[in-house]
């Protein structure tokens, strides 16, 4: 069976800090916009290169991301406000890990906050917001894993037409969200104390401190040509603007996984509170009570 090569432009990517900063930007409404009813309230994937935190995504769905992102690239597209895996075009790539140890924290109090830091929640987190509360996000990154260059089969690359994007890489380390007001925890992932255990020039991340917290995306364009067939992940004319960008990363876009670590997800540590009546919630979700 032929293989086909999936080339994939090296494109700068800002720091984790800046990964909802990159959204700053007017962004084109393109293939990946949401449903005319579901407009005003979900956000469509960028068009440009740019990394978006994942924080917020449900950790049954976190989880399983992360799963596919340990075998490859990842193709994806968004179902209204739910980023959905094309799980037939399946990419194939090699990762490198590189150290990039980092903590930050941000507050999320309005729909422009989620739309700045984590758009890719604002379905999930509109609701809490909106109804008055605020939370606090801590973040810790261990480092990042650089995708190499990845084949498909002829099957895959037709499978491959329904995805948009492509996961190029992801940021692993820990994340923990609780309530602005209270203080009291409300969702987790990993052990930020444990990536703090992380050394600048470590070639592995430290155990604990494996969690999903942001992915790297990327338009994808399928090649024209018959003759070669290419899936291309180009890189679009527009960089990636927004305020508080810092340096470019001058290795393109990484990710990885902690392969040593402990099983990972969100750790549900609230309790209290119920769905509101009528409203559909996914076992284990602590943001669906509110």
């Amino acid at each position: 069976m032929r293989i086909l090569s999936l080339l994939v432009a090296t494109i700068p990517l800002v720091s984790l800090a800046a990964c909802g900063a990159a959204q700053n930007h007017a962004v084109e409404r393109g293939p990946m916009a949401p449903p005319p009813g579901e407009s005003a309230l979900c956000s469509p994937l960028p068009n440009e290169p740019a990394s978006q935190r994942v924080v917020a995504l449900p950790a049954a769905e976190r989880e399983a991301l992360e799963k596919r992102l340990e075998e490859g690239p990842v193709a994806v597209k968004l179902e209204g406000c739910k980023l959905v895996v094309v799980k037939a075009c399946e990419l194939r790539a090699s990762a490198a890990y590189r150290a990039a140890p980092e903590d930050g924290s941000f507050t999320l109090s309005n729909e422009a906050d989620i739309e700045r830091e984590v758009p890719l929640g604002k379905g999930r987190l509109g609701t809490v917001v909106n109804g008055g509360r605020a939370l606090e996000v801590k973040l810790a990154q261990a480092g990042r894993f650089t995708f190499g260059g990845a084949t498909a089969t002829p099957e895959a690359t037709e499978a491959c037409k329904e995805a948009t994007h492509v996961v190029r890489g992801y940021t692993i380390g820990a994340f923990e969200v609780a309530e602005s007001a209270s203080g009291a925890p409300v969702e987790k992932a990993g052990d930020t104390e444990a990536c703090a255990k992380g050394a600048a020039n470590a070639t592995t991340p430290p155990a604990g401190c494996g969690a999903l917290v942001s992915i790297d995306l990327v338009a994808l364009d399928l090649g024209a040509d018959d003759d070669t067939r290419r899936v291309e992940v180009s890189r679009p004319p527009s960089p990636i603007t927004g305020e508080g960008k810092r340096d470019e990363d001058a290795d393109g876009f990484v990710g990885g996984v902690d392969q040593g670590a402990p099983a990972r997800g969100a750790v549900d540590v609230k309790e209290e509170g119920k769905p509101k009546p009528g409203k559909h919630c996914p076992p284990k979700d602590p943001l669906c009570a509110y």
